[in-house]
């Protein structure tokens, strides 16, 4: 009878403690996120910084879905950053996402350059079935440089990068 009390006891205790751990990474883990969380700063008469646990962070910035280009010189966002290689896939994304295409899309989505001109930049946009290999492709666009629009090869349809 004895055991049986002692061990109910140490159920009892250990669940106790289950839980207190169990509270306090929650509690923990709720604290990482909103630490991680970064924020736009407006510089009167300057511009917009992005810092994050009080540091500034530049280059390409995604927040809310959309991507921005905070200046690594200035620290300070970009409205239209200059469109090449380097920045054609996050800009391209930003217009698919404003056009509301691929939302009901599962797996992650991956911007690939297939080819780079004077004038043009194509680019597919493919699904990732496992890491670092990609299973179709849902749409190709020719991204004019001088006038900053996206064409779909398949639909035709135009963005506006």
């Amino acid at each position: 009878m004895r055991n049986q009390i002692e061990n109910r006891r140490s159920g009892k205790t250990f669940w106790k403690m289950a839980a207190a751990v169990g509270m306090t990474a929650g509690l923990l883990a709720g604290s990482a996120l909103t630490a991680w969380a970064g924020e736009w700063k407006e510089i009167p008469d300057e511009g917009w910084k992005y810092e994050e646990n009080g540091t500034d962070v530049t280059g390409w910035v995604k927040t809310n879905d959309t991507w921005y280009y905070v200046d690594p010189e200035t620290g300070f966002w970009v409205e239209t950053p200059v469109l090449n290689e380097n920045s054609v896939c996050y800009l391209l994304e930003n217009a698919v996402n404003k056009a509301g295409w691929y939302k009901k899309e599962v797996t992650e989505m991956v911007y690939h350059i297939d080819s780079v001109s004077k004038d043009t930049i194509t680019v597919s946009l493919l699904l990732e079935g496992q890491p670092a290999r990609t299973t179709g492709t849902l749409n190709t666009f020719e991204v004019k440089l001088k006038d900053r629009t996206a064409k779909s090869l398949s639909t035709k349809l135009v963005l506006d990068l």
